[in-house]
């Protein structure tokens, strides 16, 4: 779903169109759960989170998750309910976004979930029992894709040197303000913005394993998904339980 959508969008010509479109299906996909509380469907919360990095697959990864018989393809692959929504819309409105089809996985990648701890300690408090899989890249390369990400959408005008210096600055704002509010403009710039310190993927593994239990989290090398995959998804079956033997051929297309 996440990767037709992607291309919808990019077959339109002008970047004013594609922003609207951007906003348009956000809008959409935000819905969509209210529909399903007035319609009584039963949903249930994720059985699974991609939690990142940004830029290291992760929409591959959840397309070949979603393509097993045992997965139910949710509409949209990114719900960032615990980085921008969770103090804007209800865990009704989040356990909405997942039907609960009998005997079927259901899950979600949202990359910026790894971006501060709070936002691990978020889903801890609410989904315990979900499983957790963190994909890690070599910080420099997974920069360098990022920074061309969003110089192509046009987010940012600097070099790659005055991105890095930009963004240290906002660290630097981060780090000393601890009252932050979820759409504050410093954190929505590091969604963005954060070329360098996303990529420092030794802290965020320290938050997976102080939160989370070893059955509870998976953590996969980036190089080793695109090198050698067909080892690599044996640890991703056993992870969630599921038969991967249908899954989509390796592509990564967005990073």
């Amino acid at each position: 779903m996440k990767r037709r959508k992607l291309n919808f969008i990019k077959s339109v010509t002008t970047q004013h169109q594609r922003n609207f479109l951007r906003t348009f299906f956000h809008i959409y996909e935000d819905l969509i759960p209210y529909v399903r509380m007035i319609f009584r469907i039963p949903c249930k919360l994720p059985d699974f989170i991609i939690i990142g990095m940004q830029k290291a697959a992760t929409t591959s990864l959840m397309d070949a998750i979603s393509s097993c018989p045992q997965v139910r393809e949710e509409f949209r692959k990114e719900v960032h309910y615990y980085n921008r929504k969770f103090h804007t819309k209800s865990m009704k409105w989040y356990i909405h976004n997942f039907v609960n089809e009998k005997n079927l996985l259901v899950g979600e990648a949202t990359p910026e979930y790894s971006n501060f701890e709070e936002y691990l300690i978020r889903i801890k408090t609410s989904n315990p029992n979900v499983k957790i899989i963190y994909i890690i890249r070599n910080q420099e390369d997974r920069a360098k894709s990022h920074f061309k990400h969003e110089k192509r959408l046009g987010r940012t005008k600097l070099s790659f040197a005055e991105a890095i210096n930009a963004e240290e600055k906002l660290l630097q704002r981060i780090v000393s303000n601890s009252d932050y509010q979820p759409f504050d403009t410093d954190l929505i710039k590091y969604e963005y913005l954060g070329f360098r310190d996303k990529g420092e993927y030794q802290r965020r593994v320290g938050w997976i394993q102080k939160h989370f239990s070893k059955d509870n989290y998976l953590i996969l090398n980036y190089e080793k998904l695109l090198n050698n995959f067909n080892t690599e998804k044996v640890k991703i079956q056993s992870f969630l339980g599921i038969e991967l033997s249908n899954m989509l051929p390796w592509h990564n297309k967005n990073s």
